[in-house]
């Protein structure tokens, strides 16, 4: 073998081993996440509100069973948690979030509107619904 074949050989393994490991694996951890969230989306998006606002922006307490308040903190939990992933995700894989945006994704959007769902789950009204809105722009997923 020839040292320009040698040369050639090591270059190709290089390129494989930064497309593998900067822009592969990361961008099938953000596919992994956003699948993740739509699954998460979905199983909660029927859990009942503990408070809801009036017109006046007041909020009323409404009577929920104990199951619900237990899918509720298991929701805020559920949803700070893929807020923190899409955080780091957005924080430390410049080259995938680059790749992803491109694609129409925004990883640090939906970071912040999971973190308003985390904070509005509990609460029924329109600042529960722009969290919503603000993660499916995000993340591109359609209304249920």
């Amino acid at each position: 073998m020839s040292p320009a074949q040698i040369f050639g050989t090591v270059v190709i393994a290089l390129l494989t081993w930064f497309i593998t490991h900067f822009l592969s694996k990361p961008y099938l951890t953000f596919r992994a996440l956003r699948n993740e969230t739509i699954r998460k989306m979905t199983e909660f998006g029927n859990v009942r509100a503990q408070w809801k606002e009036t017109r006046l922006g007041e909020l009323e307490r409404m009577d929920i069973p104990e199951s619900e308040q237990q899918r509720l903190e298991q929701a805020e939990s559920i949803y700070r948690d893929l807020a923190s992933q899409f955080r780091a995700f957005a924080e430390n894989e410049r080259l995938a979030v680059w790749v992803v945006q491109k694609l129409g994704y925004d990883p640090l959007k939906a970071s912040k509107g999971l973190i308003g769902m985390s904070n509005t789950v509990r609460t029924a009204g329109g600042n529960k619904h722009a969290q919503i809105k603000t993660v499916q722009s995000a993340l591109r997923i359609s209304e249920a």
